[in-house]
Formats: structure tokens, C-alpha cells, sequence
């Protein structure tokens, strides 16, 4: 269960909206709301897919990660980059690989940990 950011109630499903997550029923009282994350939803599945392929093949990545012999030696800065380079990589094979925004965000990941190796 989740926690509601504007009535505090704790569900199953909670709903990005203005910076916050909230639960349908504060959606559902502002329509405005509703429509706002319909359109989000609307445009990433035109930019990125649709989103049960584009989880499975980052999740098949993940599993990957998790498989190989030196996934639990990683400090969690590297999982966590992999981690989200693995969703880019998922984004950009289910949808538009020429989305540039997509590749830029792989280099910041990577260059997230380049930075912390060479502060070391």
C-alpha cells in the first residue's frame, strides 16, 4: 500500500501528477488532473511504446545485470545507473530510437559514475 500525497489515504495505485503521487480518487474529483496524465501517458506511449513491452525488455536487461557474476560486488550507485541506462535501452528498442533525449540520458548515467570514480 501506498500513501496518497493530498489525502493521505493508503491504496494500491497512485498516479504522478504536479510533482507528487496521488491516489485515483483526488484524480477523479479534478478532471483537469485526469486529462493532465492522460496526456503524459499519451505522448510517452507515442515517443517511448507501449509501456508492458518497453517493462519487459528493460526488466529482461535488468535480469541480466542481476545474473552476472559480478552484479552484488557493485556499489549501488553502479546498479542503480545500469538500472536506469536498462529502462533507456528498453525505451529507445521499443519505440523512437531516434528520440535524442533517450541517448542523452544514457551518457548522463554513465557519466554519473564516471564522476563518482574519479572523486575516489
Amino acid at each position: 500500500m501506498k500513501k496518497c500525497a493530498e489525502c493521505s489515504d493508503s491504496v494500491d495505485e497512485l498516479f504522478w501528477y504536479a510533482g507528487e503521487y496521488i491516489c485515483d480518487n483526488c484524480l477523479t474529483g479534478d478532471q483537469e488532473k485526469k486529462q493532465s496524465i492522460d496526456n503524459t501517458l499519451a505522448t510517452r506511449a507515442k515517443t517511448y511504446g507501449e509501456f508492458p513491452m518497453q517493462a519487459s525488455i528493460a526488466q529482461g536487461i535488468k535480469h541480466a545485470f542481476q545474473c552476472a557474476p559480478n552484479w552484488d560486488e557493485l556499489d549501488d550507485y553502479k546498479k542503480e545507473a545500469l538500472e536506469m541506462i536498462a529502462g533507456k535501452i528498453g525505451r529507445i528498442l521499443n519505440g523512437d530510437s531516434d528520440y535524442v533525449d533517450s541517448w542523452h540520458d544514457i551518457g548522463g548515467y554513465a557519466k554519473l559514475v564516471e564522476d563518482e570514480l574519479c572523486q575516489k
